[in-house]
C-alpha cells in the first residue's frame, strides 16, 4: 500500500495519542479533570461531525475548523453554533446540498455560513459543472447564504488554515456587529 496523506493524519493523530496523558503532568487533579473533560467533550463533537462527512477533504477540513471552534463559540451568541454535514437546501425553486452548514447569530442577527470543499473531480472540471456551481452559489447568495469554496488542495495542505479563514469571515461578522454599537 502507497503511503497516503491519510495514513499521515493516522500516524499524527496517533503520536499525539501517545503525549496527551503527558500533558497533564504537574496540574491538580481537580485542572487535570476539568482539563480532560472539556477535551474528552470537544473531541466528541469532533468525531461525530467526521462520521457525518461524506468525502475525505471533508473530514479534514472539519479537523482544521476545530482547531478554532473555541474561539468561533467566543464570538457568536452563547456560544452556539450549529453545523449541519451535507445540510438539504431549499431556495429559488431548487434544492441544493451544502457539505457543511454552519448557523450562528451574533447581536441577535442570524448568519448562515456554507462551506464548500471542492475536489477536482466534481467542481468546474467541465463548462456545465462550472456552471452549475456558479449559478448554484448565487442562488444561495440571493436566498442570505455566504458560501466559502476550499479546494482539496488547499484542505490537504494546509486544514488548520482553512478553518483560520472560516474564523476570520465569523470574526468580521463579529468586529462589524459590535463597531456599530460603540
Amino acid at each position: 500500500m502507497a503511503y497516503s496523506q491519510e495514513n499521515r493524519w493516522i500516524e499524527i493523530c496517533e503520536h499525539n495519542a501517545e503525549k496527551f496523558d503527558a500533558g497533564f503532568t504537574g496540574l491538580d487533579e481537580r485542572t487535570t479533570l476539568f482539563l480532560k473533560a472539556r477535551l474528552y467533550q470537544h473531541n466528541a463533537d469532533l468525531f461525530s461531525l467526521i462520521e457525518s462527512c461524506e468525502s475525505p477533504i471533508e473530514k479534514i477540513l472539519v479537523t482544521g475548523l476545530f482547531a478554532f471552534m473555541d474561539d468561533i463559540e467566543l464570538v457568536v451568541e452563547n456560544g452556539a453554533i450549529w453545523r449541519i454535514p451535507q445540510a438539504v437546501i431549499k431556495c429559488c425553486g431548487k434544492v441544493y446540498r451544502a457539505d457543511l452548514l454552519l448557523g450562528f447569530s451574533i447581536k441577535g442577527k442570524e448568519y448562515s455560513l456554507i462551506i464548500e470543499c471542492d475536489g477536482h473531480n466534481f467542481h468546474e472540471k467541465t463548462k456545465k459543472q462550472a456552471q452549475h456551481d456558479k449559478e448554484r452559489d448565487r442562488n444561495l447568495t440571493v436566498d442570505g447564504y455566504v458560501v466559502m469554496h476550499f479546494t482539496g488542495s488547499e484542505i490537504w495542505k494546509n486544514p488548520v488554515r482553512c478553518g483560520e479563514k472560516i474564523f476570520e469571515y465569523i470574526y468580521s461578522l463579529w468586529k462589524q456587529a459590535n463597531s456599530k454599537t460603540d
